[in-house]
């Protein structure tokens, strides 16, 4: 679910924004871009169009909850949307290990069950400071 971002009057979604524009853009302006959290109204029609797709669970990694509502957000979303089951996982970070987390669960969403991945999430979150982000279990 992509973040919006406010650049002088615009408002897009960050997966929309073509890095030259943007940085171009961004020196171009007295004040620097910000972000805003998804709506509550984007989360359900991604989870209802997900569970037309026949998906019956999401996991959802996001930002800090004490950085962002997104988590917040995505948690309303979820209790509006029968027949899904969404995962919100807060990550308790806004930095490229959040993007780690994400891809070990695409990586292993049809090898592990799961309440597995869901528990390496969190074993990844606990090692955040350290060197490695996945769970020893799967790297020693």
């Amino acid at each position: 679910m992509p973040l919006n971002v406010v650049v002088g009057d615009k408002v897009l979604k960050e997966n929309e924004i073509d890095n030259k524009w943007y940085y171009a853009e961004m020196a171009s302006l007295d004040e620097l871009p910000t972000t805003s959290q998804p709506s509550i109204g984007d989360y359900i029609l991604l989870l209802e169009s997900l569970y037309r797709d026949g998906y019956t669970d999401v996991i959802s990694f996001h930002l800090s909850a004490e950085l962002s509502g997104t988590c917040q957000n995505a948690r309303a979303a979820a209790a509006s949307v029968d027949g899904i089951n969404v995962h919100v996982v807060d990550s308790e970070i806004a930095a490229a290990p959040l993007g780690f987390m994400a891809l070990y669960a695409a990586q292993n969403i049809d090898k592990k069950p799961l309440e597995e991945i869901l528990a390496d999430a969190d074993e990844m979150k606990k090692k955040r400071q350290h060197e490695r982000i996945l769970p020893s279990r799967y790297t020693d």
